[in-house]
């Protein structure tokens, strides 16, 4: 059995991924996927990363808390999501490092989890727009110091995934940037299930464009994609996004940034730093870029 594990980032997929997986969860688990919902194995496997800090599990506790996960099921793909995974939001940020500790909490999490094959799907996005977003989830009590005083152009996600890769080589992982979700929903979904490019669409598909686009927009963005189908991805995403700059709803694909002390000089130079920072990312070997 293969195991691919959604692992964040925070304020990017969110739980939008695992409920529009579920949507077919039915058509999934007859083609051997299970796509179990997070009540399932979310508290489980928080459990049990807190207890594997200090205490190495046995093969047996591992195989148990599989065995609770699956439930009698035997699928050839399992699918888990959870942005916790990564660590709590209020860690999210430390000396000007995203997921300080990922590293090793990924580490800990392959081990918890008892399958010879295992991939991490990870969704990134501009530090611009991700620094602000946990400071707006969070509280006084859950915001750390880190994250309200961290430099944006010194966030490297390249970095993260470099240490993740060190510390899990043998595991396959595929990235995304948040940005170009919209665009690239249907094959995120695709590649998360492990179905194959060219496999038919799932029901949820079109559910990033449905929150962000007019339901008269959504319902011609559709019509079109069915008259012309099939496409390729780049196809897709080219449809979509000529929809969505007809289409989308007013301030939907704004984003607020509102930090004191920040100028539009730095948000800027640090925009700049993350498209730099992806073409790194896209250059390294063994991970998988998702792009429109």
């Amino acid at each position: 059995m293969k195991i691919a594990i959604h692992i964040g980032a925070h304020t990017t997929d969110g739980d939008h991924l695992l409920k529009s997986l579920l949507k077919d969860k039915e058509r999934l688990l007859n083609s051997g996927v299970l796509v179990p919902g997070p009540g399932k194995y979310r508290r489980h496997l928080r459990e049990a990363l807190a207890y594997a800090e200090d205490v190495d599990l046995t093969e047996n506790q591992a195989q148990e808390i599989l065995d609770t996960i699956l439930e009698g099921a035997t699928p050839d793909r399992l699918v888990l999501s959870a942005p916790n995974f990564l660590g709590f939001p209020k860690l999210a940020v430390e000396n000007n490092r995203l997921y300080p500790h990922a590293h090793s909490r990924m580490e800990t999490l392959m081990g918890i989890l008892p399958a010879k094959e295992k991939e991490l799907h990870l969704s990134i996005c501009n530090p611009v727009v991700l620094l602000p977003m946990l400071i707006k989830q969070g509280t006084a009590k859950t915001t750390s110091h880190a994250i309200l005083h961290s430099d944006p152009r010194q966030l490297k996600w390249s970095e993260l995934i470099r240490r993740l890769r060190e510390q899990c080589p043998d595991n396959h992982l595929v990235v995304w940037c948040s940005e170009d979700t919209p665009l690239i929903w249907p094959e995120i979904m695709l590649s998360v299930a492990g179905l194959a490019a060219n496999a038919t669409l799932l029901q949820g598909g079109d559910d990033i464009l449905a929150e962000i686009m007019s339901p008269d927009g959504l319902q011609r963005y559709q019509a079109y994609m069915k008259a012309r189908a099939p496409m390729s991805q780049q196809q897709q995403s080219a449809v979509a996004a000529a929809f969505l700059d007809k289409f989308s709803i007013s301030g939907a694909l704004e984003q607020e940034i509102d930090i004191p002390g920040w100028t539009d000089a730095l948000v800027e130079e640090a925009t700049n730093a993350y498209e730099e920072d992806l073409a790194l990312i896209m250059q390294m070997p063994d991970v998988d870029m998702i792009l429109p």
